[in-house]
């Protein structure tokens, strides 16, 4: 029979066997995770890429937090990623809620871009709604090969367009259009009756935010105006 092992030879071999397991351990959390085909029920895991066959869904019953939220600390990288495939998907159940909420205090909240297709596509009862009480709600730009803002339909302006009367026997008609008028302040003007010789401009009072309409000579009948400003 062989001879025995002594203790301080099977302590020896337990110790390096420890050490090894040891190492193993600190080196796998060490590196990045391979990717992870995840069943039903198994837990995300952080650092390391996760690959589903089904849907995840996160239900948030707790209105005073977001169900989800993304920050980064880096400039050149994003909170928030999507596939080129499908990039982003969110969905809002609820009348009055928001689906995707995008905030930055000194850069640009969303930004989309595609080289040959398009860079943000919106649909609903109102595709896309740019509000500002100081700055500019939506801006479109273009360089001179390109075209900033296309339209095809219907277009409405309903607080600075409509339609004026100047009364019969008068020769100016003098408005408030509800938003502040420059000296840059331009109107278009479109006479809804025949006018024949007559001239028809318009006066622009920055002070009291007024527009005046003026008729060369007044009609013995009303003379309705139609009216966009701009500027």
């Amino acid at each position: 029979m062989p001879p025995s092992s002594s203790p301080s030879s099977r302590r020896t071999l337990l110790g390096t066997a420890i050490g090894a397991a040891v190492t193993a351990v600190a080196a796998t959390l060490g590196r990045p995770q391979a990717a992870n085909a995840a069943n039903v029920g198994d837990p995300l895991l952080l650092a390391s890429v996760n690959s589903v066959a089904g849907m995840t869904r996160l239900t948030n019953t707790d209105p005073a937090y977001a169900t989800f939220a993304a920050y980064t600390t880096n400039v050149s990288r994003y909170a928030a990623l999507g596939t080129p495939t499908n990039g982003v998907y969110a969905e809002a159940l609820g009348a009055g809620e928001t689906a995707v909420r995008a905030l930055s205090y000194d850069g640009t909240g969303v930004t989309g871009s595609s080289t040959n297709g398009t860079g943000v596509s919106a649909t609903g009862s109102i595709g896309v709604h740019g509000s500002t009480s100081t700055g500019v709600g939506v801006r479109a730009s273009s360089d001179a090969a390109g075209t900033a803002l296309k339209v095809e339909g219907r277009t409405s302006f309903p607080v600075t367009s409509g339609v004026k009367s100047i009364p019969a026997g008068k020769t100016a008609l003098t408005f408030s259009p509800g938003v502040d008028v420059t000296a840059t302040s331009f109107v278009l003007l479109t006479p809804r009756a025949n006018i024949g010789a007559r001239s028809v401009w318009y006066t622009v009072d920055a002070t009291a935010n007024t527009v005046t309409i003026r008729l060369s000579t007044a009609r013995t009948s009303s003379t309705p105006i139609a009216w966009l400003l701009l500027g």
